[in-house]
């Protein structure tokens, strides 16, 4: 209103920008929670990486 503009304009825009607010916010938080989970499956699956056997020493199959 201090621009010029009618009551309900000044809010649809104010609300427009809250709005934009919400959702940068809700992005970068569900981003996080993405980046966390990879990170414990991750870190769940290191155990497994040890557990593993190195193939025998014997010929291999040709690579092309």
């Amino acid at each position: 209103m201090a621009h010029g503009v009618n009551f309900a304009t000044a809010a649809r825009q104010t609300y427009a920008i809250i709005f934009g607010m919400i959702e940068r916010q809700a992005a970068i938080l569900s981003f996080l929670k993405v980046f966390r989970l990879f990170g414990f499956i991750f870190l769940a699956l290191i155990p497994l990486l040890l557990l593993m056997r190195r193939a025998s020493g014997g010929p291999s199959a040709p690579m092309h």
